[in-house]
């Protein structure tokens, strides 16, 4: 009888072995896929960070390049401006130097007449 219940206990103790082992891997398999799970969650949260900088970036980069569009035709605009006002001043300038001419013209003429 004694020879039976060793062998029984003998294979109860490898099965609780076994069992041992088993949940030991266990354990270690759900410690390691647990890991992985705070490793890829802290990804996805840097992947989140990085793309909503990248987002910011983009947005910036976007609004100098159209505000850069701006200024360029503003500087156009006012560059046309000049040239329009330039090109009055050189009209009123002539304008101005033809009157002075014709007066200065009637002044010699009236300076001749009384001299003579």
């Amino acid at each position: 009888m004694k020879e039976r219940y060793d062998s029984e206990l003998y294979e109860a103790r490898q099965t609780i072995d076994e069992t041992t082992k088993n949940r030991v891997l266990a354990e270690f398999r759900i410690k390691h896929a647990q890991q992985q799970t705070n490793r890829f969650i802290e990804q996805s949260e840097e992947r989140k960070l990085i793309n909503n900088i990248r987002i910011n970036f983009r947005f910036r980069y976007n609004s100098l390049l159209t505000r850069e569009d701006f200024d360029q035709n503003q500087i156009e605009l006012l560059e046309k401006e000049l040239l329009d006002n330039e090109a009055d001043l050189h009209l009123f300038h002539r304008r101005l130097s033809k009157k002075m001419n014709l007066h200065n013209l009637k002044i010699f003429f009236l300076f001749i007449l009384k001299l003579i």
